[in-house]
Order: structure tokens, then C-alpha cells, then sequence
């Protein structure tokens, strides 16, 4: 581990000891608070993880709101994206990833850089029983009832940031309640070093990749923005798409008209289809016209997470935090 890298870890232990030990306030909101995180920087199924925890609440018959940063968004401070009835603002000032769960899940939806602000508006104003943190773990100064912790096989191999992708050293894994396994070649192996750094309940998930569109054997261009390109490029493939290019931008990317136009210049006469994740379309939604002058049909990649066993046990798991935040709600009023 280089200096750096030493220095980097040094700090983090250090914040991470003064919440442990109350040093720093942790606050409180209304209404219990799910997290959602991980410990590398980059993607690891964080979003189909909201958009799974979600609907496991709302088929539970609560009424969930999610609360983001918003990254890659244009606006400043706190913006309501969706107020429980409709969507409030543009993708541009939600952020990608906060429309898209707020378009596809219909529920409150808030970004702010402060977490705090986020969760403490939507209690407040919002008509929701329970907040769901886009990552959240690393925000200490939110209390939150339950932190779930994804975990896939390059999170055990890394090393701290500058030198690796590691925002936390593995031994915060402790703080975890519940480790979702995600990407990973050897189940076995991954839970049985998850297991070295901390008792939380361990479950194994499945990321299914499908389309918006018939797929056919015609040759595709796939355009992302995402963290991780190559998990698109396997899915689509996966699917039977034959790949013929690929366009890679930088994650939260802008699509303006002349990235589009570079687009259809790649498209040229190679395909007339171009298949892009639901986080890149809905960005690529305002720019429909100019793909349908070129002939050029876009379709979707929708990415989906399940638990593959023990389903009923994680469902459990969820609603017995938030039922145990709420009896002591009630007994600190009584």
C-alpha cells in the first residue's frame, strides 16, 4: 500500500472512530432509514438494490421514499424530483440515477449533498414511513436502522483509494447489518472472507439484464455512460445482441446534441439500432427525434436484482428493523 493510500486510510479510521465513539452527532429522523452502500468507489448494483428494497416496502404496504446525492446532477442544494404524485424537475437537476428510480418507482423522491437535510425533508413534507439511502454507508452523520452492504469480488482484491477503489478498509464491513453478494465467480469463497470481517446476515444475488425490444440478429451499437462498462457489454450480449461497436463515456454523462450526433455518425452504415442502459436513456429520451431522422431505433438494457436464496428471510430481515424502529418510536412517546 503506498503512502498515500496510508494516509487516505488513516483519516478514514479516524472519522470512523469518532462516530463510533459519539464524537461526531448522528441524527435522528422520523421515520426509520434503510442504507444502501458499499465500500468502492465505481458501480456495484446499487440502484437495482434500491429498486428491489423499494418494492419489497411497498408490497409490505409501506410508503417509501429515497433520498440521493445526486451525482452528475447540474442543480445545487435540495431538489424535490418526485413529491409522491409526480415527477418535479429534469433529469439535469435530479441526476441520473434519482430520476430514474423516481420515473420507474412513482415514490418521494429527494437529492441533496447533505443526506441529513434530505432524509429530515422528506419525513417532514413528503407522506412517507420509511427512507431508503442511495448510498448511504460512508454518511455516518444520518442514523439509519438497517445498512445493507454490496459486496462483489473486486471489493476483496482492491486496495484504499488513491492506489485502489476502496473508499473504506474491509474491517468496515462490521458495521454492516445485511452483505449483498453481487458479481461474483465463486459465492463460497467471497462469503467465506465476508464472514472473516463481520457477522451480518449474507445473501447471494442475481442480476438479470432484459430488453425494451425484440432482440434480432441485426448488428448493434451499444452507447453507456455507466461505472461499469463491461457488465453492459456482457448483459447485452448475454441477451443475444450481435455487437458491432461500442461507445463508452464517462459515467453521469451529458448528452448533448453533438454527442448524439456523434452517435449516429458511429452508428453510420454498421447498425441502426443502438442499445443503452435505463440510466443513459432516460438522458437520451430528449433526443428521440434526432435517432429517428437517422432511422436509428433505440432500445433498452433494464437491469434487475433478486435474492437467490433465502428471499423470504432478507423480506423478513427488512421489515423486522423498521417494525423494531417503530416500537421504540412508540414506547419513547409513551
Amino acid at each position: 500500500m503506498g503512502l498515500l493510500a496510508r494516509l487516505y486510510g488513516y483519516v478514514v479510521g479516524r472519522r470512523n472512530t469518532a462516530y463510533d465513539e459519539h464524537r461526531r452527532p448522528i441524527v435522528p429522523v422520523q421515520v426509520p432509514v434503510v442504507s444502501i452502500g458499499n465500500i468502492t468507489t465505481g458501480g456495484s448494483g446499487k440502484t437495482p438494490c434500491v429498486d428491489l428494497v423499494v418494492r419489497e416496502l411497498q408490497h409490505a404496504g409501506r410508503h417509501p421514499a429515497i433520498i440521493s446525492r445526486g451525482y452528475g446532477r447540474r442543480s445545487r442544494g435540495l431538489v424535490v424530483v418526485h413529491d409522491g404524485t409526480s415527477i418535479q424537475t429534469d433529469v439535469e437537476s435530479a441526476g441520473d440515477e434519482p430520476y430514474l428510480l423516481a420515473d420507474r418507482l412513482q415514490v418521494p423522491t429527494v437529492v441533496c449533498s447533505s443526506k441529513v437535510d434530505a432524509a429530515v425533508h422528506a419525513a417532514g413534507h413528503l407522506n412517507c414511513d420509511v427512507i431508503v439511502v442511495d448510498d448511504g454507508f460512508q454518511h455516518r452523520a444520518l442514523h439509519r436502522d438497517i445498512d445493507i452492504v454490496l459486496v462483489d469480488d473486486f471489493t476483496v482484491s482492491t486496495s484504499l483509494l488513491p492506489s485502489g477503489r476502496l473508499r473504506e478498509p474491509l474491517t468496515s464491513l462490521s458495521r454492516a447489518d445485511v452483505v449483498l453478494l453481487t458479481s461474483t465467480q465463486d459465492a463460497d469463497n467471497l462469503t467465506n472472507v465476508v464472514r472473516s470481517y463481520t457477522s451480518a446476515e449474507i445473501y447471494r444475488t442475481e442480476i438479470t439484464a432484459t430488453s425494451s425490444d425484440v432482440v434480432s440478429e441485426n448488428p448493434v451499437v451499444l452507447v453507456s455512460g455507466i461505472a461499469n462498462p463491461q457488465r453492459f457489454v456482457f448483459s447485452a450480449a448475454s441477451l443475444g445482441y450481435v455487437v458491432a461497436d461500442t461507445m463508452t463515456f464517462r459515467d453521469h454523462q451529458r448528452y448533448d446534441r453533438t454527442t448524439v450526433e456523434a452517435i449516429i455518425r458511429r452508428c453510420g452504415g454498421q447498425s441502426n439500432i443502438v442499445v443503452t442502459t435505463e440510466k443513459d436513456f432516460v438522458k437520451l429520451s430528449g433526443h428521440m427525434d434526432a435517432f429517428r431522422a437517422a432511422g436509428i431505433s433505440v432500445h433498452v438494457l433494464r437491469i434487475t436484482m433478486s435474492i437467490v436464496d433465502g428471499a423470504d428471510t432478507f423480506r423478513k430481515r427488512l421489515l423486522k428493523d423498521i417494525t423494531e424502529y417503530e416500537d421504540r418510536h412508540f414506547e419513547s412517546l409513551g
